[in-house]
Formats: C-alpha cells, structure tokens, sequence
C-alpha cells in the first residue's frame, strides 16, 4: 500500500507543514535575454519563497517570451524610460506569448499561490490567464517605476521592491486551503486528490469548490501543474524516464500528454533543449 508524505491535519489549529524547496520554473524568460538574474526572499517557513528577477532582453529578440503554467501572480516592470510600464498577470492555464520590448531592461516580482499583495483589488481566480496594468488592479498602486529606473543594479533593485511591495505581502490564512497548498508543494503535485481528501476529511467535490472560488482551479488542476512544473526542472539534470518514474507518471505517454495539455513542447524535446 502505497503512504502519502503528508502531515496529519489538525482542523482545530493550521498545520505547519515542513518548508519544501520548490521554486517555478519558467524557461522562456531566459530565452531570447542578454542576461538573466533570480533571487529568493523566503518570509513564511510554510510556503514557497517569492522570487524577484530581473533581465534584458535582446536586441536580436522577436519581442516575445514563453511564459508556462506555474501556479503564480507576476509583477513584470519594465524599467527603460521610453517604455515604462507595470503589468500583472496571473497564473496562465497554458503556455502563452507575453509582448515584452527589444533591448529593454526588465524587474518581476512572482508569487506563488498562497501569498498575495493586498493592493491588488482583483483576486487572483480573477487574474487567471488576464495580463493587466498595475493601475487596472490597484486604485493606490506604489509609486515603484521611477526608483526602479534610477536603481543602479539588481541588488538596488530587490532592496527597493521589499520596501514598496513587501508592506502589502499576506499568506493565505484559510487552514483547508493552505493545506492543500503546502501538500501539494510538499509532494510535488503527486498526491490523489483523493488521498488528500480522505487525509483532511473533507470530501473531494467540497476542496474542489474551495479551492476553485480562491484561484479558479481545481486542486487536481494545481497539483498537475506543481508536477509538471517539478518535472521541467529534473529534466534540467535528469532523464526523461528517470523523471516519469520519479514523479508517479505511468508513461513516457501519460508525461507527453500532459506537457501538451498545458501548450508546451514534449519532455523529450525539453531533455533536448536543455542539454
């Protein structure tokens, strides 16, 4: 018989799970860049850090970069003074072109599921797969464009992004949900819904509906992008059957199918790209 690695739930206090290191993958934003540069801020111990990145893009660039499913909210700055300009976009159900300019310098800002900025007026089930200004979501938003422009480096950059946006960082309070967060980050989006429903004691169709009214996805949804998304990056080192047996697919198949579902290239063709 087959053990789940989940923490038993306590519904009469939250249930601090285990801090599990995963961090989003998203290819596409070093493609087409003269440079890329990535770094973590880990405020809560039971949740996934949120990233803070930065990048140019190249002037050879068709003007559009690949983002994937990743269970995230982006703030993507873009910090040359003849573009300037702050978009927010949500998580995206499949592999989409985000319009980005030539030679321009670029700040983001990602938050994994579970963390949010309450300046955002918009929830992030209403930010699903829509790309807005940040004055479209935020009817006070910080004045961030300006010192971002001026800031020297990326160091400057991250400095001054923690003191503007970090002010309105909260995590996700509702015990069930952010268990069923912390499970499926903690498992790698490998976990049954149904093991997680018999674990929690709620009934598959009620997570589902709760879940769903937060970020407008099921869990089995969010757990198949947490998987594909832990999958991408083992591929970076790992073999594709390595992977598959790794990450509970059945097949080679079963892995491609689901790769396509979400708009992306077949994971062989990912083992191809990045070795």
């Amino acid at each position: 018989m087959v053990e789940f690695p989940v923490l038993q739930y306590n519904k009469r206090r939250d249930n601090l799970m285990p801090y599990c290191r995963f961090r989003p993958f998203q290819p596409g934003h070093e493609a087409g860049v003269d440079y890329f540069l990535e770094s973590d801020e880990n405020l809560f111990q039971d949740f996934i850090p949120l990233s803070f990145y930065q990048f140019q893009v190249s002037s050879h660039s068709n003007g559009w970069f690949s983002t994937i499913p990743d269970g995230c909210i982006d703030i993507l700055i873009c910090c040359s003074p003849e573009h300037s300009n702050t978009f927010v976009y949500g998580h995206l159900p499949k592999t989409k072109k985000i319009k980005v300019h030539t030679g321009a310098d670029y700040f983001g800002i990602r938050l994994p599921y579970g963390l949010f900025f309450t300046l955002f007026q918009a929830s992030a089930k209403e930010m699903q797969d829509e790309v807005y200004t940040l004055q479209e979501v935020s009817s006070s938003p910080p004045a961030i464009e300006e010192p971002l422009m001026r800031a020297v480096d990326f160091g400057e950059r991250v400095h001054i992004a923690k003191k503007k946006l970090l002010p309105f960082l909260t995590c996700m309070e509702h015990p069930i949900i952010r268990h069923v967060l912390q499970t499926a980050y903690f498992t790698k989006g490998t976990i049954p819904v149904r093991a997680l429903s018999k674990e929690t004691g709620y009934s598959e169709r009620y997570l589902r509906r709760l879940f769903s009214d937060h970020f407008g996805l099921s869990p089995k949804q969010f757990f198949e992008v947490v998987r594909f998304q832990h999958s991408l990056s083992l591929l970076k080192t790992y073999s594709v059957d390595d992977v598959l047996e790794e990450n509970g697919y059945y097949d080679q198949s079963h892995m491609s199918n689901e790769f396509k579902k979400f708009g992306y290239i077949t994971p062989m063709q990912s083992s191809q790209l990045f070795s």
